[in-house]
């Protein structure tokens, strides 16, 4: 029943919220979306959600952070210029620094699972990570729709 609301509710609200003046009301009602489908698509007990939901949101955090900062090395170094241009010790510097930055996503997203298997188990945080992407994906695909 909590998907099936949770998923007429995606689209109506990113009708209403549109992405291209996203504020911080809107990208927490997208982040309660998503709290109620990954609730709901890993079917996590009360017990597991008292435990999973700080260790989860610390992790995301750390995440998006790093995230917005390789895209924000991105947009200073890259987007809007002629990359051609750029010199050979340039562009290395810019490739280091981005990768650095996907090495320590990577790395937080291991240290995640290893914090949560021990809290709802190893089939469950393999069906976190489907439910992360089928969100995604679901968000993505009505972002399209009404575009």
């Amino acid at each position: 029943m909590k998907l099936k609301y949770a998923l007429l509710l995606i689209p109506f609200l990113i009708t209403q919220l549109g992405f291209a003046q996203a504020s911080a009301e809107k990208l927490q009602q997208i982040k309660q979306l998503k709290i109620g489908f990954i609730t709901t698509e890993i079917d996590l007990t009360t017990s597991e959600s008292t435990k999973f939901w700080p260790v989860y949101n610390e992790y995301q955090d750390r995440i998006l952070d790093l995230i917005q900062r390789r895209n924000s090395t991105y947009d200073k170094n890259i987007k809007g210029k002629n990359v051609d241009k750029l010199s050979e010790t340039d562009a290395k510097k810019v490739l280091e620094e981005m990768e650095e930055y996907e090495s320590k996503i990577l790395d937080y997203k291991q240290k995640m699972n290893s914090a949560l298997e021990p809290i709802i188990g190893s089939v469950k945080t393999i069906k976190l990570r489907i439910a992360e992407e089928n969100f995604k994906r679901k968000l993505l695909n009505q972002y399209r729709k009404n575009k």
